[in-house]
């Protein structure tokens, strides 16, 4: 039997829920949680440093320019690596508790500088600006609020298209009919 991994906080818990929805219709091809990143300053004489963001996601063709995108138009920034559309996402509560947002967003800025890598800073719940505000929220999210399910939200970018009579992305496919889940890692089961 598996252990299942613990995470920091709540919030992560939801925001792998909505991942797993965005699996199931196609959009995310995989994610990781908990990615370390070696910082390796022996050459500034200072001590080499680990930076650690909540999820790495692996994204499908069709969720760019409408969850992601290369410049901060969308959702998520995400970049092409190793020929994949990859976002790296810090996932935080919508109160600032012990001025976390401030160190993790200095440290985040340190890591774009020394590598390239753009870490996303996602709010998923509470208030009109968060991710499950603007997109939808996941199912197994029990919070009590009023937001739009991911067919709901998916029919709201489908008449979006439709009134800018352009197509920004393929159309939804249904949900995989069977997934296997090991580990993060999701396998299609045949």
């Amino acid at each position: 039997m598996l252990k299942k991994q613990k995470r920091d906080s709540k919030y992560e818990d939801y925001f792998s829920f909505w991942l797993d929805e965005l699996i199931e219709y196609g959009f995310v091809v995989s994610y990781k949680e908990q990615v370390t990143e070696k910082l390796f300053l022996s050459y500034l004489n200072l001590n080499d440093a680990e930076y650690t963001y909540d999820f790495e996601i692996e994204w499908d063709v069709s969720a760019l320019n409408v969850l992601c995108a290369y410049d901060t138009s969308s959702y998520f920034v995400c970049q092409d690596i190793d020929n994949k559309l990859v976002s790296y996402v810090e996932i935080k509560p919508e109160y600032d508790f012990k001025n976390s947002l401030y160190t993790t967003t200095l440290k985040i800025k340190w890591l774009y500088q020394l590598t390239g890598l753009y870490v996303n800073i996602i709010k998923p719940l509470k208030s009109s600006r968060c991710l499950f505000a603007k997109t939808f929220k996941p199912k197994k999210c029990l919070v009590k609020l009023n937001f739009k399910s991911i067919e709901e939200w998916l029919e709201h970018v489908v008449t979006a298209e439709k009134k800018s009579n352009t197509k920004v992305r393929n159309t939804p496919k249904k949900p995989k009919e069977k997934t296997l889940s090991v580990g993060t890692a999701r396998r299609k089961v045949k």
